[in-house]
């Protein structure tokens, strides 16, 4: 039976675990022959017997025994996120993907974008892309710094989450603490790469979010966090807070609540996928470019610019068949990112099982 080798962000983030969700949906659709996947971290060591990144020991497997290598999806070209030995990544001979990867930007305390200190040297860069049989990347910003290096067929494609068909999943059956709730996804606001002013900026908004939505009504509010680290900062308020490392647990809870208010893009995607009203505090590069790519800017507030986002959510949240409808129209323009991805995914896997 073919194996691949995937290698994925393994930190315990809700967002990581849906995208790695997705990416196994869209492989079994576009494999007509069963693939095994051997999931590795990208980063670090899992356990005993999986050793993280492109390491020499996984090179080394991966040439004997793998169909090939897929890296991704995440934020790997920054956040210190793939491990990469040069001379493992020179002596592979097995097809390689990067697959839903992005580099972004982050904001100075003037407002102005700059680069991020954890972004992986461009020489790495240079390397890897120039290895890889395909790179599909998930939004313009990254493909532009790519294309900066002189590298070229990089292609856009935005998240696996895009292409996500929840019909097919067992989605876990309604939880009475998300079913009809607001739901508010949270950051804390340490994790958040925002000038300090911003981050006391949070701590004094999500009490004035809470407070808003009551007065609209809004009699069963939760806080979702995506990260372990986020329960300390969800503990501070007054309503009740969520945590699953489920990515399926995950999904029922935003396909059951009334509406969702989120510092997180991967609770906007699969809330404009699910159809459930969404409303998202932008404050990077990388997740406007993705918003971007998706369609989805008229559910999105920049966190930089405005002079009152809170006032800005609420207003959109009074809106909520708006925002439905915006979803809508987003949802049109997906079907040629979806058919980039799996057409790239199973040219990949074919490679590797002729090679």
């Amino acid at each position: 039976m073919p194996v691949a080798y995937h290698l994925h962000p393994a930190t315990p983030n809700i967002g990581n675990h849906l995208i790695v969700l997705a990416t196994q949906q869209l492989l079994a659709s576009v494999n007509e022959t069963p693939l095994d996947i051997l999931h590795m971290p990208a980063k670090g060591v899992d356990a005993v017997l999986k050793r993280g990144g492109l390491n020499r020991e996984t090179v080394y497997d991966a040439n004997h025994l793998a169909t090939g290598i897929l890296v991704g999806p995440g934020n790997l070209f920054e956040n210190n996120g793939l491990d990469v030995d040069l001379m493992a990544l020179r002596a592979l001979r097995r097809p390689l993907m990067l697959f839903g990867i992005s580099a972004g930007r982050i904001f100075d305390a003037k407002g102005q974008m700059h680069g991020r200190s954890d972004a992986m040297p461009d020489s790495m860069i240079q390397e890897l892309v120039g290895k890889a049989s395909a790179t599909l990347v998930r939004d313009h910003a990254t493909r532009r710094h790519l294309e900066s290096l002189g590298l070229h067929n990089i292609q856009v494609v935005g998240c696996p989450v895009l292409a996500l068909n929840p019909r097919t999943l067992n989605l876990s059956p309604p939880d009475p603490r998300a079913q009809g709730a607001a739901l508010i996804s949270i950051r804390h606001p340490d994790l958040m790469n925002v000038p300090p002013r911003l981050q006391g900026q949070v701590h004094r908004d999500v009490p004035r979010l809470i407070e808003g939505l009551r007065e609209q009504g809004h009699h069963k509010i939760a806080l979702l966090c995506h990260d372990a680290r986020d329960i300390r900062f969800a503990a501070h308020h007054d309503v009740p807070f969520l945590y699953t490392e489920d990515p399926l647990r995950y999904l029922s809870w935003l396909r059951d609540c009334r509406l969702n208010v989120t510092f997180r893009v991967h609770s906007l995607l699969p809330c404009a996928v699910l159809g459930t009203p969404a409303v998202h505090f932008t404050y990077d590069e990388r997740a406007k470019g993705l918003i971007d790519v998706a369609g989805l800017q008229n559910c999105s507030i920049d966190y930089i610019t405005s002079h009152d986002p809170v006032a800005e959510a609420l207003a959109a949240c009074a809106r909520a068949d708006t925002l439905r409808d915006h979803m809508a129209t987003a949802r049109q323009r997906w079907n040629p990112l979806q058919n980039t991805m799996r057409n790239a995914l199973q040219d990949w896997a074919h490679r590797g099982i002729a090679a």
